[in-house]
């Protein structure tokens, strides 16, 4: 049946007994998930002073040591100030890893680290656990033993006060460029303004942003490369052809959720079903635990697939406006772009992003493009990060770049 297609009486009710008898046989492993994957929440580290402290975006509000500390580093959960879409000042958490032993001279440079999914509520920040989730970052002991420091921010509205901007863009990329100058007014100068961003599907969302942000947010960083994996650039693409998986309905969900929320000229009934509503809100409220597998089940995400959306979003007055808004449309031809890219990935499909490789590359940047045969949406953040760090490290190096844009096969 076709998106916004009426539907018969009988099986209107037929939809909702469905979804009532789903939820009532696996609400035990629902309880067993959010058990599982909702942390507590905050403590009064991530509560923001009622007036942040003077001094540039990146300024570093308060720091302590992370009790589960990484192995050939040093780490702090930090909170640091940011800028909000509307200009305004606001706190951000995060996490900053330095290696063991004196910095070389002019410092460590900086590798920014952007998270993916993890939720919209204020307690699915990723600092939150032990080890500050430094575990989950990608070649974090090859770095350090390179000579890096490491930020990873939360993103806002997790940790500190939500709900989280999620996939805005502009918000994102900010936070990502301010945890580079939290790093460095935390570390002095034992870091250096030279750095390098990666992330990994909503964080490579947030790493392209950052990308096209860094010239005019934080000129006095020297961002020396970007590298996105899996990342989504055509979110109106993405809601609708993603609202028939798990994983899809989950992200949908998270985005509808946090939109409705930030952008007062959107209604949440303009395009869901009325029944689906509180399954959403539910789903909204959840923290994301992923695998290379991908995310999990809930009662809420299998009723979701059995009727979710009423119209596409992408159509829809208000969500369009605010899709294109938050699409990645600009990468710097000054700043060489990694994009890696399975090609059995459901969730950010292949041809998408090969599409905004190639509109990017006709308008001068210069990209190369990995793709991974056989490898899904979750897998490619494992798969291809010794290729990414190897990458990161040389652009660090000062290695040449030809200009232009490449597409290489990898193993």
């Amino acid at each position: 049946m076709a998106t916004g297609e009426a539907v018969p009486t009988h099986h209107r009710r037929r939809t909702l007994l469905i979804v009532a008898v789903v939820i009532a046989v696996l609400c035990g492993a629902w309880f067993v998930f959010q058990w599982l994957a909702d942390p507590p929440a905050p403590s009064a580290f991530y509560t923001p002073p009622s007036v942040l402290p003077a001094g540039p975006p990146g300024t570093v509000i308060r720091s302590e040591a992370v009790p589960s500390q990484p192995s050939g580093g040093r780490a702090w959960r930090v909170l640091y100030t940011s800028t909000a879409p509307d200009g305004a000042a606001i706190a951000v958490s995060g996490v900053v890893v330095a290696p063991l032993g004196p910095a070389p001279p002019g410092g460590w440079p900086v590798v920014a680290w952007a998270h993916g999914t993890s939720g919209v509520a204020s307690r699915c920040a990723p600092s939150l656990v032990a080890d500050g989730s430094l575990s989950r970052v990608p070649e974090l002991a090859e770095l350090l033993a390179a000579g890096t420091a490491v930020a990873a921010t939360d993103y806002p509205g997790l940790g500190t006060p939500g709900p989280h901007p999620y996939l805005v863009g502009e918000s994102e990329g900010r936070a990502v460029l301010d945890s580079v100058r939290a790093a460095r007014s935390l570390l002095g100068a034992d870091a250096s303004a030279t750095s390098v961003i990666y992330g990994h599907s909503q964080g490579g969302h947030a790493a392209l942003f950052a990308d096209a942000l860094a010239p005019s947010y934080a000129p006095e960083l020297k961002v020396a490369g970007v590298a996105a994996m899996a990342p989504p650039t055509d979110l109106g693409d993405l809601l609708e052809r993603d609202k028939n998986e798990a994983a899809g309905i989950v992200l949908t969900a998270l985005a509808l959720t946090s939109w409705k929320a930030w952008y007062p000229d959107v209604d949440l009934r303009t395009v869901v079903y009325p029944e689906a509503e509180p399954l959403v809100e539910r789903v909204g409220k959840r923290c994301v635990l992923t695998t290379e597998e991908g995310i999990s089940d809930t009662p809420d995400v299998v009723a979701l697939e059995v009727r979710f959306l009423s119209a596409n979003p992408s159509d829809a007055p208000g969500w369009s406006t605010h899709l294109a808004v938050n699409r990645p449309t600009s990468v710097p031809a000054s700043i060489p772009l990694l994009v890696s890219q399975g090609l059995t990935d459901t969730l950010v499909r292949p041809d998408v992003t090969e599409a905004f490789v190639q509109q990017q590359c006709a308008a001068g940047a210069t990209i190369e493009l990995d793709t991974y045969p056989g490898v899904g949406h979750f897998e490619v953040r494992t798969v291809a990060a010794s290729k990414v760090a190897e990458w990161m490290l040389a652009r660090l190096q000062g290695a040449p770049v030809t200009p232009g844009c490449t597409t290489q096969a990898q193993s």
